[in-house]
């Protein structure tokens, strides 16, 4: 461990999740503009901290998911009760990117989110429904709403291997 920092790359005020693809050496990072609230998800080079890509993402708190299998990343926005969806039809490894964006709801507050690649399952974290909604990611459709303790927030973590979810 040598404790040197790499890089340093600014954005917005108040950086709120970060991810990372360590397959493609991505980092993505959500970070919010405190005088409009604004939030953007931010798609960097993990080598040199270069910005590849700046997608708005709601405004308010967000939470970040990442489906390495399908090449998806989900950001939640609290304040406005909606999951931002970016597929990545390219440059997800390597190359220019190309982003489709769109958008669902679902409960009022979605705070955290989280990703089961192998089962192909969403895991949204609703703060004030204190629940979690599970969601197939082909169908859309809702598998199961689970009661959970008050007011689930980030993070919530999927463990892959057990196919156990965390959230606090």
């Amino acid at each position: 461990i040598s404790g040197t920092v790499r890089w340093r790359t600014p954005l917005s005020n108040s950086v709120t999740d970060v991810q990372v693809d360590s397959t493609s050496q991505h980092v993505y990072a959500t970070a919010v503009a405190y005088a409009s609230r604004r939030s953007n998800l931010y798609v960097l080079d993990g080598a040199n901290g270069k910005i590849l890509a700046t997608l708005y993402s709601g405004n308010g708190d967000n939470s970040i998911a990442l489906d390495v299998h399908r090449h998806i990343a989900y950001a939640t926005s609290v304040d406005r009760g909606t999951i931002y969806k970016y597929t990545f039809l390219s440059g997800w490894q390597h190359g220019p990117l190309a982003v489709q964006t769109s958008h669902f709801s679902t409960g009022k507050h979605p705070a955290a989110i989280g990703v089961n690649s192998h089962l192909g399952y969403l895991y949204i974290a609703d703060s004030v429904a204190n629940q979690v909604t599970v969601i197939n990611e082909e169908s859309g459709r809702t598998l199961a709403t689970i009661g959970v303790a008050n007011q689930p927030i980030s993070p919530l973590r999927v463990d892959e291997a057990t196919d156990r979810v965390y959230v606090v």
